[in-house]
Parts: structure tokens; sequence; C-alpha cells
């Protein structure tokens, strides 16, 4: 079908401006003023001052986790234990007997007393149910005594290697798994418990009503490369996405030949994904110095001189890494792992995923690696109370948006879903004016906030570009694909507040209408 978007105020390139938009096919036909008589036929789409932009792209998400998650128990939003502990007893009434109780995000930071629950706090209100529910960060698993038993954890059980399963004082396990022994454990689950296809359509569709088209999506799941892509390109999800694979998958990755940005016109290879270190909230990022009040440092979960020799591997097979980086000696770590490769680091679009916490004597080496910073801005808000904790005096360098920009490191914006939920809107609020909407509260290190069209690039052109989709979106001209976001309201020329009111109008993938 062909369209004219009338009267829209454009973001494309950094800059707003007015005008129309011409959309034939899949493509962009024309950006200006068009005449009385000029494409008769075309269908005309009033949108009043509105304002148009390309179409969002989530930088950092895991599709089918956040599929997942749509049907199962959602702790995000309990205050207290007791509280997660009733949302569970609920969750399991509405489940056949004996089926897994799956989901979590529990966030024990937001609880009165902030200490990591146990399977005896579980056990009660699961009954005959095993349960295996996440935490918010995806770094720690809390399992009930039947998950354990069927898991084969007890007493006798080691911790893996770059993981650790916390316990009581007789040696019992408590039924807390964090970093590795997460991976290792939570990867055995779907041997376990009957697993369906996750509902990719659904949770693209939940996408599209946040205005995205395409995403970078971090895979749980060693696939097979080749046959995963054509799977799901296959599936003509009208969205875009670009794949990470777990590092389980690098001789498959590399065995398949294909290389950064291979593949099909909406499914492409990013790379292999690798993990420096753990997550604030489960106090496993790793540190320079430790965490307040504490001995430790966090956990180192792939030594140093590994990432470098897995980068280096990966590079001479023109394959890209995204390294998870929360801490700031992961950020340096990861740097330093990257850095004998910083030729050709742009080119296949490695990144550094998170980058929570930075010393300032790493923003120069981070910009000279040629690196991408992948950040997810709804963390500096939701994050911000155990961050003052945990981190002290040092928390002046965390969600270091601004710090980043100006060293000149491109920043692509995501949301972590299904940690956090997968809206832009709610992401740029937070970038841009460093809190919550419709929350009163303080801005949270507000010399870190982005301008507001810095943001947008952040969630539009370096989305793209992140996703090797940058010839293809991110930008609003002719010859461009017509990935447009309408949003309600004129954001370039309201109050940023007008963030918190405003919502999706109409999004377009590939010049189709696919959410009004």
């Amino acid at each position: 079908m062909d369209f004219i978007l009338k009267d829209g105020f454009v973001f494309s390139g950094g800059e707003f401006f007015q005008s129309d938009v011409v959309i034939s096919g899949d493509l962009i036909l024309k950006v200006g003023k068009v005449k009385k008589g000029e494409f008769p036929g075309f269908e005309k789409i009033d949108c009043s001052g509105k304002l148009v932009l390309p179409s969002f792209t989530d930088s950092h998400l895991h599709l089918e986790a956040f599929a997942d998650s749509l049907g199962e128990v959602d702790l995000r939003n309990a205050k207290t234990l007791e509280e997660a502990l009733y949302l569970v007893s609920e969750f399991r009434k509405a489940i056949p007997s004996g089926d897994w109780i799956t989901g979590g995000r529990w966030d024990k930071n937001l609880w009165k007393e902030p200490c990591f629950p146990k399977a005896s706090d579980l056990d009660p209100v699961t009954g005959d149910h095993p349960a295996a529910l996440w935490s918010k960060d995806g770094h720690a698993l809390w399992l009930n005594s039947l998950a354990m038993s069927a898991l084969k954890i007890s007493r006798e059980t080691p911790d893996p290697p770059g993981g650790k399963i916390l316990r009581e004082d007789d040696g019992t396990p408590s039924g807390i798994l964090l970093e590795n022994a997460c991976d290792l454990y939570g990867g055995k689950l779907s041997n376990l418990k009957e697993e369906g296809e996750p509902d990719l359509k659904k949770a693209v569709r939940y996408l599209q009503k946040q205005g995205v088209s395409g995403c970078n999506w971090i895979l749980e799941r060693d696939w097979d490369p080749l046959s995963f892509i054509s799977y799901l390109d296959s599936q003509n999800l009208d969205f875009d996405c670009t794949l990470w694979f777990p590092r389980e998958s690098i001789e498959a990755v590399i065995k398949s030949g294909l290389k950064s940005g291979d593949g099909t016109d909406r499914v492409k290879l990013g790379g292999i994904k690798l993990f420096a270190d753990g997550a604030l909230g489960s106090q496993t990022a790793l540190l320079l110095s430790p965490y307040e009040g504490s001995t430790s440092c966090g956990i180192e979960v792939t030594p140093k001189s590994e990432l470098e020799k897995i980068v280096s591997l990966l590079a001479e097979k023109e394959i890209g890494v995204s390294i998870h980086a929360i801490g700031d000696l992961a950020v340096r770590n990861a740097i330093q792992a990257f850095y004998p490769k910083r030729d050709v680091n742009m080119k296949l679009r490695s990144r550094i995923e998170h980058v929570q916490l930075i010393h300032p004597d790493d923003l120069a080496p981070f910009f000279k690696s040629g690196l991408m910073a992948s950040v997810q801005p709804i963390h500096a808000v939701s994050d911000r109370k155990m961050a003052i904790a945990l981190w002290g005096e040092r928390v002046k360098f965390s969600y270091p948006y601004r710090s980043l920009h100006s060293a000149g490191i491109h920043l692509a914006f995501g949301s972590d879903a299904p940690v956090e939920e997968p809206s832009p809107l709610k992401g740029i609020y937070a970038a841009c004016l460093r809190q919550t909407p419709f929350v009163e509260e303080e801005p949270f290190l507000p010399e870190e906030a982005l301008d507001l069209k810095d943001a947008l690039e952040a969630y539009t052109y370096w989305g793209a570009w992140g996703t090797f989709q940058e010839k293809n979106k991110g930008r609003i001209a002719p010859g461009i694909k017509g990935d447009l976001v309408v949003l309600s309201e004129n954001l370039g020329k309201k109050p940023l507040k007008a963030l918190g009111k405003t919502e999706v109008f109409l999004l377009l993938y590939r010049g189709k209408i696919v959410r009004v």
C-alpha cells in the first residue's frame, strides 16, 4: 500500500523538521512537502504535527525469555518476600498439579529485609510443584526443595567455576544459585519440564505496541546458527532480529561459516555473547574495590585472559563479540580484552553490554577500542537505591550516559527485557530526566542526563547500526525502508515531561501498518 504521512514533525539524522513523508511499497519515496495533486491514489494519514521518527530498535533483549515471561509468574513488583510468596501461591492455583512454577524476576533489594530468599520460604507455598524463579537481573536462581532434588543439587554438589551455590551453615544448599551455577542448572530445566515453543509472535506484538521493529536478541540456548536463522526468517514476524549466541555456540558459529552481519534481510548474525561478571543486585558485579560494608568484590565469571583469547579467535573469523560487564573492573577487563582488535571492532559491531559502573580512566581506552556501549537507561532509575547503597561514593561514575557520549562512544539503547519492561519511551525518559515517570523523586545523577536528540538517536540510528540494519532503517530518507513510528506527542516542541504520557500512535514496518 502507498501512504503519505501528512504534516508530521520529523526526527531524523539528529534533527527535527516539519515534513510530509511519502511511502511506496516498502520504501520511503520522498521526504518533503507534498503538493496538491501529487502522488494521486496514495492514502493520506494526517499526523497533525505528531512526531514521526525511525522505528525503535531494542539493542538488548532476551526474546525467548520475554515470550516465556508473558505466561509465567511475575514477581517484579513484589515489595516484600511475603508479597512474592503470595503471588507464587496464587499462580500455583491456576496450573495443573505437579507442573513447574517458573518465571520470577524478584528483586530482594526492594524488600524490607534485602536478604536472599531460601527454599524453606518457597516450599510451603509451592506444594507438589517444583519451582525455579529467576531474580530480576537474571544472575540468581531461587529453587524450592523439589526443584533442587530434580536437578540433583545436594550438600555434596560442588560450586561450578564462575558460580556459587549458597549454603546453610551445615553445607546444605539454601535454594539460591549464583552466576554460572544458574546457567548450569537453569539450562537443565528444559530437560525436566514440558516446554512448548515460545510464542514469539505474541512477544513481537507486544514490542510493536511499544514502537519497536527490531532487536539484538541475546540467546540463552545453543541453537544451530544456520538452522535457527532460517527458521526465524520463515516465521515472517514483521520484525528484525540480530542474534548473539551463547559461549557454548562458538564452535557451531565458526563451523557455520557465517560472519557478523550475514544472514537474511530480516535475521542476521551478531556474534557471540560472553560474561565478564555478574550483576549489581546479586552483588556479583566485579569491582575494583569491595562493595560497601563488605569484603567482596563480586565474581569474575570469565577471566580477562580468556576473554581476550576468545575475542581474538572470533575476530580472525570476522565474528563480533558482546561482553556483559557491569562492575568497573569487569568493564576495564572487557576493554582490555577488546583493545588488541581495535581495528576491526567497529566493523564487527563488537560491544560492551550494560556498562553500569566505569572508572573515568577507562573512557578514553573504551573510545579507542572502537566499541559500542549497549546500555539500558531504565536500569539507572530502577537500580538507583541499591547502586547508592552498594557502591557508595563511586556511584557518581555509574550509568554514565553523558560521559560515554561525550567521550565519542556510540550508545545504543535497549531494555534487557524481561528484566525490565521493553518500553523505549520509558527508557528515553530515564536517559533524559534520570527519573521514573509519575514518581516524585530527585533526578539521579542529572549531570549524566542526555539531550532528547541523542537519546532518540540511541534508540533509532545507533540501534539500527548495531544490528547491521543502518542501510535499511534508522533514518527517514528516500530509499530507506518504511520503518517508522508516529508518537502521540510532539516531543520536539514539548517539555520532556510529556514523555510520561506519550504513546505510540502508529508503527510501520517495511511500509506496512503493523500497529495502530
